[in-house]
């Protein structure tokens, strides 16, 4: 398990986040081989999820305004891990995040065919009801093919820092690298 908070260097056309070219993201990663039954899968997706929902329940209690917080995931085609999904990354998460509404199989998923057996998206209402997405992620197969094991397993996400800062917080934010 890894993590990391840097500036991040987006182009065009891979910059689902946010549309400037230099942005601040919060990035998690986590490694490690699958077990029968989907287990590790659902629940490192469940323990990045809450990771993320948990920082936006935190920018809200600091003042930030949003509105509704939704959390949209895309299984991959053919993918034989929609019941540990429900059971142990839905479920849980519902239960720990009861304002959160939860989506399985979402339909607008930007990544669609990147990220398997699935990925998803976090995304949360501005004062406007305008929803901003704010954090993406989901399995890669690049430690499997790295380490050639087919058991091995790569879960990544970033959350757009800087954008919930400007779409959430109330009042103006001085640009990076000034004080107010």
């Amino acid at each position: 398990r890894l993590c990391t908070s840097h500036r991040e260097l987006h182009v065009p056309f891979s910059a689902p986040l946010r549309s400037e070219s230099h942005a601040r993201v919060f990035a998690l990663s986590t490694a490690g081989a699958s077990t029968s039954g989907f287990h590790f899968e659902a629940e490192r997706l469940r323990e990045q999820l809450d990771i993320q929902l948990r920082l936006l329940a935190a920018l809200r209690r600091e003042g930030g305004r949003m509105g509704l917080v939704r959390v949209e995931l895309f299984e991959a085609h053919g993918s034989l891990f929609h019941r540990a999904l429900l059971e142990h990354t839905v479920g849980p998460l519902s239960r720990g995040h009861p304002d959160v509404r939860i989506v399985a199989d979402g339909e607008h998923f930007p990544l669609r065919g990147y990220y398997a057996p699935v990925g998803f998206s976090v995304l949360a209402e501005d004062e406007a009801g305008v929803e901003q997405r704010v954090g993406i992620g989901g399995f890669t197969d690049w430690t499997r093919r790295l380490l050639e094991r087919d058991e091995e397993r790569l879960l990544v996400s970033t959350m757009a820092l800087e954008k919930m800062c400007e779409a959430f917080s109330a009042g103006r934010h001085p640009a990076p690298g000034t004080h107010d």
